[in-house]
């Protein structure tokens, strides 16, 4: 029997969560323990809400030390519950740090999509907002949105100093600005804010940050080519990595000090950090950690004119890098196999590597030309965080309902597509029709009539045959009738109604019934049709309806074996009139009955190996629909099937 949940229970578990985030290492994952025991033996009946945020805080602990495969297991727990709860907060909370484990992936576009449908429903007081924020300066900076980045960042203070925030959000802020400006080249703005953020994770005791900090504040040292300080952040950032982190992120500092060796020629040190990051990168859960490396250690090899063991980091590297939108690993890949080909003599390959890389350059010119911030900047940003006045927030409002236009217009489009391949397939389909119901009696017809012009026939056979001829050709141009009646309501769909009257079933049937007689004959399929009044008025379209009969039938005869039977009743009920077409053939599965319903089935030879007739069972059964007529599908495999179909009494009745 699980514990019972208490107040002073759920406060320590929270403490943990907050605690175990900061502390070194083994401290941490006693406290993990100690919170999956908790939630393993406690009840939460009633207390939801207490359990889905626990699980979060265990997917966050998991999503700093780069376990993205148990954050995910938690969240997927957490999810659950939030969705059999109906939680819609919680629901939104729980995916917005899912998101971030597919930006950690390397999966950076699924996961802002995901946090911009969240911002369009929600302002800034919403709780969520300023994490969902953060989290897209972070996912803007990977994919280039730099001046979206920086937007957002200059956004996020402002709405701090505001409200006081608490250290910790200004901290990450800081990151994220610092993060965005390096990629821009603005290295003294980067340093600064990176600056400002340790004096504030320093003076708030906030070790983690300082990891961070310190290991952005190397990378960025060692772009502007002064080893010895970025050399020196490094190690600051591995000695906490390694006390406060598990093996993901001591790998990511040992990657980060390796590449700076390789800057500074010191070659032997560098391989050495190398192959310790990859021994502890877990490629599955960080995937862009572990192709940096790799990117890393050839570039070491190659330097060096080792050809063959940089090949194989390179190739390795070259299939990671097809499962990421990483531009920067593209970049540097193209660079890389450039090297080698060029060392290696394969000129040929040399320079296609290198139109890759100026293709891809010319690329990142054009997108850094749109999003480099101009001298202005400081202005303008002043003037967005100091006068945010109504008509910037009317803007906004605009902005989103463009984009809420721009999703709806996305939709109908992705709609339009899906009716435009249906129509192809139905296309196709006609065109197999034709092919087949058309060609072959048309064909049949001229050779008989050939035959009796040439005097090969009697006159007592010519006059049967040509009895058979005119059934064949009026047998086509009723299906032709009918094929122009489906192109046309393709057009008209809601507009069928024009077409609609009051329709003798009987007289609409049997045309259909002498178009299949020859099939029946040959078959010797005893067709029974049952009926008590001969006047039996629907209100329909007749052409569309012979379609329907035509198909249904087709399909009785193609799966009913030699000797079989099909039986056709019409009668009138007091709401209806009830048309029932049974046969004794093969039957269906109730599998194939939902599978018919949903999509079609996949076309299979008959009884006596008939190919298919007519234009599908799915296709009419759609025309029954937008004809009013209910229907029923009975079937049992080696009993037979029957179709009822429920049509519209006449109108004048």
């Amino acid at each position: 029997m699980k514990n019972a949940i208490t107040t002073e229970a759920v406060s320590r578990i929270f403490e943990l969560l907050e605690e175990m985030v900061l502390v070194e290492r083994t401290a941490a994952l006693e406290m993990l323990a100690e919170v999956e025991r908790f939630l393993e033996e406690t009840d939460f009946s009633g207390s939801d809400v207490d359990q889905i945020n626990m699980l979060i805080g265990v997917a966050r602990f998991h999503i700093n030390g780069r376990d993205t495969t148990k954050a995910y297991d938690a969240l997927t727990a957490a999810l659950k519950i939030a969705e059999e709860s109906n939680l819609p907060d919680e629901v939104l909370h729980v995916q917005s740090v899912i998101a971030v484990v597919y930006s950690l992936r390397g999966d950076h576009l699924k996961a802002i999509y995901i946090w911009e449908e969240m911002l369009l429903q929600m302002d800034e007081d919403h709780r969520m907002w300023m994490p969902i924020v953060n989290n897209l300066v972070v996912a803007y900076s990977f994919t280039k949105q730099f001046t979206r980045a920086v937007d957002l960042s200059f956004r996020l203070l402002h709405f701090l100093d505001e409200r006081d925030g608490e250290p910790a959000a200004r901290i990450a802020t800081l990151i994220n600005l610092g993060n965005a400006y390096t990629p821009l080249k603005s290295h003294t703005k980067a340093l600064k804010v990176y600056h400002e953020a340790l004096e504030l994770a320093i003076s708030s005791d906030n070790v983690p940050y300082q990891s961070y900090i310190h290991g952005n504040m190397a990378r960025t040292y060692s772009e502007q080519n002064d080893y010895l300080a970025a050399y020196e952040h490094g190690l600051k950032a591995l000695k906490i990595s390694e006390s406060h982190y598990g093996e993901s992120h001591i790998a990511d500092s040992l990657s980060s000090l390796g590449s700076i060796c390789v800057k500074s020629k010191r070659y032997q040190e560098a391989k050495e950090l190398l192959d310790r990051s990859l021994f502890l990168f877990d490629v599955e859960n960080d995937k862009v950690g572990y192709t940096n490396a790799l990117l890393t250690k050839c570039t070491l090899h190659l330097e060096q004119e080792q050809f063959d063991a940089g090949y194989v980091c390179m190739r390795e590297a070259a299939e990671l890098c097809e499962g990421t939108d990483i531009v920067q690993h593209r970049n540097n890949l193209y660079k890389l196999q450039n090297e080698y080909y060029a060392g290696t003599g394969d000129f040929q390959k040399a320079n296609e590597s290198l139109m890759n890389l100026v293709k891809l350059q010319e690329e990142q010119y054009d997108q850094l030309s749109e999003n480099m911030i101009s001298k202005q900047e400081a202005e303008y940003l002043r003037h967005k965080i100091e006068l945010q006045n109504t008509s910037y927030q009317q803007k906004n409002k605009e902005l989103e309902r463009s984009n809420k236009l721009i999703n709806r217009q996305a939709r109908q489009l992705k709609k339009s597509n899906r009716e435009l391949q249906s129509s192809l397939s139905m296309l196709n389909r006609l065109i197999s029709i034709i092919s087949h119901d058309v060609r072959g009696p048309a064909a049949n017809s001229a050779a008989a009539l050939r035959m009796i012009k040439e005097g090969e026939i009697g006159a007592t056979a010519s006059h049967e045959i040509m009895g058979h001829v005119i059934d064949n050709l009026d047998a086509v141009t009723d299906l032709l009738a009918e094929i122009m009646v489906w192109i046309e309501s393709r057009s008209f769909k809601q507009g069928v109604d024009r077409l609609m009257k009051d329709v003798n079933v009987l007289g609409t049937l049997q045309p259909v019934l002498k178009f299949f007689q020859g099939q029946v004959r040959q078959k010797n399929i005893r067709v029974d049709l049952q009926y008590k009044e001969k006047n039996l008025l629907s209100y329909t379209e007749p052409n569309i309806m012979k379609i329907v009969l035509r198909n249904i039938l087709s399909n009785a005869i193609k799966f009913t074996p030699v000797g079989g039977e099909i039986t056709i009743v019409c009668r009138k009920q007091p709401e209806h009139l009830e048309l029932t077409i049974s046969d004794t053939g093969v039957g269906m599965t109730q599998r194939e009955i939902a599978d018919l319903l949903k999509h079609g089935l996949k076309a299979k030879a008959g009884t006596s190996r008939e190919i298919g007739m007519g234009m599908g069972l799915r296709l009419s059964l759609a025309y029954l629909k937008l004809l009013g007529v209910g229907f029923e599908i009975h079937s049992e495999v080696g009993e037979g099937t029957r179709f009822v179909l429920k049509l519209q009494l006449a109108h004048r009745e």
